[in-house]
């Protein structure tokens, strides 16, 4: 290592010592960050666990692609972003027919999805022709698909409607081609991994 290099390391050493408590922890946490985001840059597949937690990438567009913190175990709420296995062995073959990588962390061996939590304990769902509503508001880019490359996906049936019991779930992705609980239907806690929050 050079002089110059030496330098800035000693310059960045005393920076870092002599800040405010909070501002140091801020940037470690930054650097924590930036070190398995690129770990994962470096090594897409890789996934840097460590106590249940740990950075991935989602290279689907059926949820914003980036950067994603993984909290295994971690409970979920509407609003948040599930790690789904595919409920029915089933719906994991036509995903595994389409293309979806396998993977160990399901019991039908398909890899999780990243998915948006919709609706959960004592909403009521309806499917329609225009797409999934959660009490009696549309939600965009719904409306079942019958089939895609030639794979039949076999949606809810139009009209279908339920109230989801407590521990039951809905989850959608954001484009019209997400494969979500307009074709494989409710999830429960034991298809959910955790928690997944967007990085960038």
């Amino acid at each position: 290592m050079g002089m110059l290099g030496k330098s800035l390391i000693m310059r960045m050493r005393l920076t870092v010592k002599y800040m405010p408590t909070r501002e140091k922890a801020i940037v470690i946490l930054m650097l924590i960050v930036l070190f398995y985001t690129l770990l994962c840059i470096i090594t897409p597949s890789f996934i840097a666990k460590i106590h249940g937690i740990s950075v991935s990438k989602n290279p689907s567009t059926s949820i914003k692609p980036g950067y994603y913190f993984i909290n295994y175990g971690k409970g979920i709420n509407k609003g948040d972003i599930a790690i789904v296995c595919i409920p029915s062995q089933h719906y994991a073959e036509i995903a595994l027919r389409d293309g979806l990588p396998g993977s160990d962390l399901c019991r039908y061996k398909s890899r999780p999805l990243l998915k948006y939590v919709v609706a959960s304990t004592n909403d009521v769902v309806k499917v329609s022709r225009d797409g999934i509503l959660v009490n009696n508001i549309l939600l965009p880019n719904t409306k079942p698909i019958q089939e895609i490359y030639s794979i039949k996906l076999n949606p809810i049936p139009v009209g279908t409607t339920f109230k989801l019991k407590p521990s039951e779930y809905v989850v959608l992705g954001e484009t019209y081609d997400s494969f979500d609980s307009r074709y494989y239907g409710v999830i429960t806690n034991k298809d959910i991994l955790g928690k997944a929050t967007y990085l960038w």
